[in-house]
């Protein structure tokens, strides 16, 4: 963040939301979070979870401070009290691995689904009922930045391929 205060970045692409001064934010995409349990937990049965069922489980998370755990635990309306963290982990490899081994259970956001984070490991993947229950994607950048016409350009193409529009990689970002 203080790189884009400085002037040193012009954009950030980052997960909503995000405390920010003087700065705007255009909101892009939903990054719904799954759930990631052994194959053998009794949550993998399902079709769909609930927020609900989380409770009281061994949920693995990333460190205290890292912006993906606090997404997950205010998307699924959960405190630390409400579930047990017995681990926490610096990245979401990690937590993949741990989960493999049944030390507990996560939330996955569907980018690092759709990336084949949970390649080669006997999990399942399961979408939560709720279409609710995740975290939005957007570009950030500086108020007064005189580039915020070419942002909000870069903003729509964004959009346009995330919703499958394969003409816009070929089409000029310009007016």
């Amino acid at each position: 963040m203080e790189s884009l205060h400085n002037g040193e970045l012009d954009v950030l692409l980052l997960a909503l939301p995000f405390p920010a001064e003087q700065v705007d934010i255009m909101p892009l995409l939903d990054d719904p979070f799954f759930l990631a349990s052994p194959s053998d937990h009794p949550l993998s049965r399902r079709n769909s979870v609930t927020t609900t069922q989380l409770k009281g489980e061994s949920l693995l998370l990333l460190e205290d401070g890292h912006c993906l755990r606090e997404h997950a635990l205010e998307a699924c309306e959960l405190r630390d009290a409400q579930v047990s963290v017995p681990y926490q982990a610096t990245s979401l490899n990690t937590i993949v691995q741990m989960v493999a081994n049944n030390i507990g259970i996560t939330l996955l956001p569907k980018m690092a689904v759709d990336s084949g984070i949970t390649s080669g490991t006997d999990l399942a993947v399961t979408p939560f009922a709720h279409s609710s229950v995740g975290r939005e994607i957007g570009l950030m950048w500086r108020k007064k930045t005189p580039r915020r016409a070419e942002f909000s350009l870069l903003g729509d193409f964004i959009q346009r391929c995330h919703q499958g529009d394969d003409s816009a990689a070929k089409q000029p970002v310009s007016d």
